[in-house]
């Protein structure tokens, strides 16, 4: 990544692909503190050069959300989840499995915080979408 920082520039799309590759990387590591300012970097970036709803910045979200929930911070997870949602349905449409996951992620974080209403809702509401 360092040489693609250096070659290509820090806010290039392959940089931020490589960033958030070694942040996959360090995640599926158990290294979710060293992901988390990895994929804050890549979501802010992505924001700023393709917008809030471009589909590879949706993904970018969901990578930082998997990074708080793996640090046990599902509060956390679940604000970035309730504010990619509807721009992951208006942008996929809800039966696309990135929606569906996504509200599946809602329900897991819900639960996870004890708000079991909330949850069961989004739980309905998936599988009326399957």
């Amino acid at each position: 990544m360092a040489r693609s920082r250096r070659a290509l520039g820090a806010e290039h799309a392959e940089t931020l692909a490589a960033a958030s590759n070694l942040a996959i990387a360090l995640r599926n590591l158990g290294r979710a503190a060293e992901a988390l300012p990895l994929d804050q970097e890549v979501l802010d970036l992505r924001i700023r050069h393709l917008g809030e709803d471009h589909i590879t910045t949706l993904s970018a979200a969901d990578n930082l959300a998997d990074d708080l929930r793996m640090l046990g911070l599902r509060d956390r997870a679940l604000a970035i989840e309730e504010d990619a949602f509807p721009r992951r349905r208006r942008v996929l449409g809800d039966h696309h499995w990135r929606t569906l996951r996504s509200a599946h992620n809602l329900a897991a974080d819900l639960r996870e915080l004890q708000r079991t209403l909330e949850a069961s809702q989004w739980e309905f509401w998936i599988e009326q979408r399957r």
